[in-house]
């Protein structure tokens, strides 16, 4: 199995840059990537070859909407865009990024309100049984019950790396469940089980390197007791020998717009937890991703961590809920936040000016975005966010080699419809 290797180029405070190597793929750090929610998603990175942006290093998804969205292309090659032009060579570029799955097993305790479960389709009845059984309510007993029975808790495992590796993923995202608040000591436990049964699946099943996965809910930063329990389990020296091959740890945090409207003290909480947990991950050679994140992400960079991943639609959250404007939002790079359809088309018709410049923005020329047709504002506003993001990150990596990295997102973020955003930035 080949380990990921990293190589730090240079540090200011937390930030850090550095080089990824897995394999044969060279990827710098920090960078940002890319969630495929829909088949849309897929479509606009290959037409707009945004696999060809620099910083835009890692492409994720869903299980097994990720497996959907790809499949076509894996099975046929004479996959052609819009104007007749063969994709195969920008398919091959957008592979030599870093892939990998979201086990999505937090979606399961909103399955009352998401139908998560769907995203489980391709398991075996067994499996998809039990996975049914589970409520907000149970959703912590109720993996329980799985880790007591050793058979299914095995297949559950099994089928959820081979999902993985079916699709041809560069490392393996363990099934653990979604930790909050009130979590039991017992589910803590589990999680920790999981990666370590996990790792040792995907090294000796499929030669794939796994992660330590953690799906957190932001209320976890009201009372930091659990969150201080399952620091302890990676930062233990007796269980770091479980754990010592694994160099990636992926972090999704469940409602983290409540970060920026909920108390000051939450986000200094959230602060340490990163600073902590960034600070681990660089002292132990390992990488640290934040998934399913938007401008905190980008904003967390100034704490260490070394990549960020946003849904190409712009909508962050379980199940990846559609966006409340029916047309989607729009990122505005100054704002760093989204804006709906009609503020956007307003400032447009006043301006006869998108809120950006980049290659997909400056050359709309119309009246009204109206003219556009959805379609194509589908496809602009996508790959408007990957080049915005795309920028911003470098201005990350030159901030870095300057070492004025905080005062750079200060300044940012003063100017920016985000100001309790300054909270997060080093002390």
């Amino acid at each position: 199995m080949q380990q990921p290797i990293i190589e730090q180029v240079s540090k200011s405070n937390f930030a850090r840059r550095a080089i990824l190597q897995l394999g044969q793929k060279l990827v710098t750090l920090p960078s940002y990537g890319v969630e495929l929610g829909k088949q849309i998603d897929f479509k606009t990175m290959l037409e707009n070859n945004l696999g060809n942006f620099e910083h835009i290093n890692f492409v994720s998804g869903p299980l097994s909407k990720l497996g959907d969205i790809i499949s076509e292309k894996e099975t046929r090659r004479d996959l052609k865009n819009s104007t007749g032009e063969f994709v195969e060579k920008k398919y091959l570029d957008l592979r030599e990024k870093i892939w990998f799955m979201d086990s999505f097993c937090d979606a399961l305790y909103y399955a009352s309100f998401e139908a998560g479960l769907k995203d489980f389709s391709r398991f075996s009845k067994e499996v998809r049984d039990f996975l049914s059984t589970i409520t907000q309510s149970n959703y912590a007993s109720k993996f329980r019950d799985l880790k007591d029975d050793t058979s299914l808790y095995m297949k559950f495992i099994r089928e959820v790396v081979q999902e993985q590796v079916n699709y041809r993923m560069d490392f393996v995202t363990p099934p653990v469940p979604l930790i909050f608040n009130d979590s039991p000591n017992y589910l803590v436990d589990i999680w920790f089980d999981m990666i370590k049964t996990t790792a040792i699946l995907a090294d000796t099943k499929a030669d794939k390197p796994s992660s330590v996965y953690l799906t957190v809910h932001s209320n976890n930063f009201k009372k930091p007791e659990v969150l201080n329990l399952v620091l302890g389990k990676l930062f233990d020296e007796a269980t770091e020998q479980d754990i010592s091959h694994i160099k990636f740890v992926v972090l999704k945090v469940i409602d983290e717009g409540a970060l920026e409207t909920e108390t000051a003290g939450m986000r200094l909480r959230y602060r340490q937890f990163i600073t902590d947990l960034s600070m681990y991950c660089s002292n132990t050679n390992r990488t640290l991703i934040m998934l399913d994140s938007n401008s905190l992400g980008l904003t967390s960079i100034s704490l260490g961590v070394d990549a960020f991943i946003e849904p190409l639609n712009g909508v962050t959250g379980i199940g990846f809920r559609k966006s409340k404007d029916k047309h989607g939002r729009f990122y505005h790079p100054e704002g760093l936040k989204f804006d709906g359809y009609n503020d956007i088309n307003e400032l447009y018709k006043n301006t006869g000016s998108l809120p950006c410049n980049c290659k997909f923005c400056s050359v709309v020329k119309v009246k009204d975005l109206n003219d556009l047709g959805y379609p194509t504002w589908w496809s602009l506003r996508r790959s408007h966010l990957a080049a915005a993001r795309n920028e911003e990150v470098k201005e990350f990596h030159e901030a870095i080699e300057q070492g004025i990295i905080t005062n750079a997102i200060t300044d940012k973020i003063q100017r920016s419809d985000v100001k309790n955003y300054l909270d997060f930035l080093p002390k």
